[in-house]
């Protein structure tokens, strides 16, 4: 009989599709029954070649050697998953398998995921694609129903393979230029999203270094109705001159009111959580960074407890009314919402032409079981679970009613108002303050104006002229930037705001967490939970020097539309590549003409092969530099603790090192006023991502 096989991107997700599917046999790397094989990735399992690989003339970067630029285009299994890819090998190549199932996760990557792994297998079976949303069985049940062929799915793969490959271009070439640029030894990574975010944040901390605070004045007139003190207040004046001059005027004339106008507020609540909200709302109301409330809520997804993270949509589809319904109606139940909570029809959420590849992050019908058994969830899940549940019954409330007051009064030409709102219908205020008690603490209250208020002559208690300044700009959190990111390039008038952007939804946790662990970008504490993100000095250096195209966020935002509209079929994948090889070419002529042809070995003998990367490397009596620019191992200076004295490593010892892994080295030291010898061992443990080698000092005895 023939079978299908399964592929999947995780093994976890595996296993809950084999139970699915009964496939309880286990083999090495596979689940397996009569009818189905169940298997994995580990991610990705297949990558883009090096450098180097194309022509060993890269592994020494040099200025003459750019811009790089492969064609054909050359993958190669990633070895450290290398085994789980030949498993798949093997299985796709069993005559009892008839055709396989793309179960990798729905959209870009991973498409191209599973794309590389058949291509490099070399597999011409046929392939369809499941399209899961939730690993619930009923949900995967439904998606192996629904499956479609995988060449349906070609557009994403393209705009996927598309994206890697603009990355690749504009990286490596962008980076060896620009780190050969500076003197300093540090490896400057350029990338395509990751420059023009840095790019915003700079500018960020630039717009507040120059900020200089202006006084601000205004006239004030307090008053008493219905033995209620409230405040009429003037439109803020720079001018002091000029705020005096309305308050002598305030003073000689009491300001005699000429408008009350009462009008209802309506305020509608958010809609469902798409990733990009929920990590914002994660990172302001919990302090969470991006990368972490999309890790957790990864394993949420795999533990069925929510639906897929990966999405930009706030809606639902149609055949999805049902089932929300239902979800909503234990929600509200289990939290006691109907005696106090107002609720609209769960159609509301239902808006198909919003919704993408998948729609937006729900809870399951398992989580709800197991809050209703009484299991415990850990401190991050149980935050992320919290909010994602509060906003679903939060997107279908009523919406917050304000009585809202507005009132104008006159002295001479001097102009005074006044404001307030009272709550006349909580509406998804009250959701809140049961569901959300985090977010419903930060919210403003809302200030009243006497009922009495009537038009008419007034009798000041008091005048008086408040001074404040003008505020600077706030440094961005991961909230904040994560809004910036979505927003780039978009303008306010642009209805289909949400495809919008740098990056995508997937991606800009990595962006951010890439800036830090490069030394682009840090964190303050700033009030509250969320941190503070600054440029650091390394980031500002890099950006004085890039080209303004390189770092433009709106640039990167028309590249990365593209890129959506190669989804689409609306763009050629093949003219896009073309487009970024042109730009790279240029800003490589334009930008290298000034930095000599030279190696980013440095000086120095050779004095073996990297252990790393596989480069030369030469020794120049401080630092052993591979040819690929970035692997180093410092030699001079080494401290050595234990005997208080720093120890430096000469030729011969680097080339030992080198060569394997660990040199002793003998060290004189005075103890109690005699010379003592020891034997100190030091070894390459690993290298750091900004291409040192870490080392161990070890005295032997």
């Amino acid at each position: 009989m023939r079978r299908k096989l399964v592929i999947a991107e995780k093994p976890s997700v595996a296993a809950t599709i084999a139970g699915v599917l009964k496939a309880t046999s286990r083999g090495d790397g596979f689940y397996e029954n009569e009818r189905w094989i169940v298997s994995w990735c580990v991610g990705h399992l297949v990558e883009l070649k090096d450098a180097a690989e194309y022509d060993q003339r890269y592994r020494r970067w040099d200025i003459a050697n750019l811009p790089i630029m492969p064609s054909p285009w050359g993958y190669k299994a990633v070895e450290s998953t290398r085994k789980q890819l030949t498993i798949l090998h093997r299985l796709m190549a069993r005559e009892d398998v008839g055709s396989l199932v793309c179960a990798t996760d729905a959209g870009r990557e991973g498409e191209a995921i599973f794309r590389r792994v058949y291509e490099i297998c070399r597999c011409r079976k046929p392939v369809e694609r499941l399209w899961v949303s939730s690993l619930e069985e009923k949900g995967i049940r439904k998606a192996f129903a629904e499956m479609r062929s995988d060449s349906e799915y070609d557009n994403l793969f393209k705009a996927a393979d598309a994206r890697n490959k603009a990355d690749w271009l504009v990286g490596i070439n962008a980076t060896i230029l620009y780190t050969l640029r500076f003197s300093d030894r540090s490896v400057y990574s350029v990338g395509r999203v990751q420059t023009p975010t840095l790019r915003m944040v700079a500018d960020r901390d630039a717009e507040i270094g120059k900020f200089t605070p202006k006084p601000l004045y205004a006239v004030v007139c307090n008053l008493e109705s219905d033995g209620v003190e409230w405040q009429l207040a003037t439109r803020k004046f720079e001018d002091r001159k000029e705020a005096e001059k309305a308050l002598a005027q305030v003073r000689s004339t009491a300001p005699q009111i000429v408008s009350v106008e009462r009008s209802e507020v309506r305020k509608w609540p958010q809609p469902l959580y798409c990733l990009n909200d929920l990590q914002r709302d994660a990172s302001r109301l919990h302090g969470f960074t991006p990368d972490r409330t999309l890790s957790v809520l990864q394993q949420l997804y795999e533990r069925k407890l929510t639906t897929y993270p990966r999405t930009d949509s706030r809606h639902l589809t149609s055949d999805m009314e049902g089932p929300f319904a239902s979800l909503a109606g234990r929600l509200r139940r289990m939290f006691g919402l109907d005696a106090t909570c107002t609720f609209r029809p769960v159609r509301v959420c239902i808006d198909d032409a919003k919704v993408s590849d998948h729609h937006a992050i729900l809870v399951t019908e398992t989580y709800l079981r197991k809050l209703d058994e009484g299991e415990r969830f850990g401190a991050d899940e149980e935050a992320i679970l919290s909010l994602i549940a509060g906003r679903m019954m939060s997107a279908i409330s009523t919406p917050l009613v304000l009585s809202e007051t507005k009132v104008l009064a006159t002295s001479g030409d001097v102009e005074l108002a006044a404001t307030g709102s009272e709550v006349t219908s909580p509406g998804f205020l009250a959701v809140e303050r049961v569901m959300l008690p985090h977010l419903a603490a930060r919210r403003k209250g809302f200030a009243s104006l006497p009922s009495g208020i009537k038009e008419g002559p007034t009798s000041p208690k008091s005048t008086g002229i408040v001074e404040g300044q003008t505020s600077p700009p706030k440094p961005y959190t991961d909230d904040t930037l994560l809004l910036a990111m979505e927003k780039a390039g978009t303008k306010e008038m642009d209805k289909d705001v949400e495809r919008k952007g740098i990056g995508t939804s997937a991606t800009r946790a990595a962006i951010i967490k890439r800036l830090e662990t490069v030394g682009y970008i840090t964190r303050a504490k700033g009030k509250g939970k969320a941190t503070m993100l600054h440029a650091t000095e390394k980031g500002r250096r890099l950006l004085e020097v890039v080209p303004e195209a390189l770092s433009s966020p709106e640039l990167t935002a028309e590249w990365e539309n593209r890129l959506l509209r190669i989804e689409r079929g609306e763009y050629d994948a093949d003219v896009f590549e073309k487009e970024i090889r042109d730009y790279v070419a240029s800003f490589v002529r334009i930008e290298g003409k000034d930095i000599p042809s030279r190696g980013g070995g440095g000086d120095g003998k050779v004095v073996g092969t990297c252990p790393k990367c596989g480069g030369e490397v030469r020794f120049d009596g401080r630092v052993a530099s591979c040819a690929c620019g970035k692997c180093r191992i410092w030699a001079k200076g080494k401290k050595v603790f234990r005997l208080g004295k720093e120890v430096d490593l000469g030729e011969d010892e680097v080339r030992k090192l080198l060569s394997d892994g660990f040199v002793e080295v003998t060290v004189a030291a005075r103890r109690g006023g005699r010379t003592v010898r020891h034997v100190v061992k030091f070894a390459v443990t690993g290298y750091k991502d900004n291409g040192w080698a870490t080392m161990s000092v070890e005295v032997l005895d």
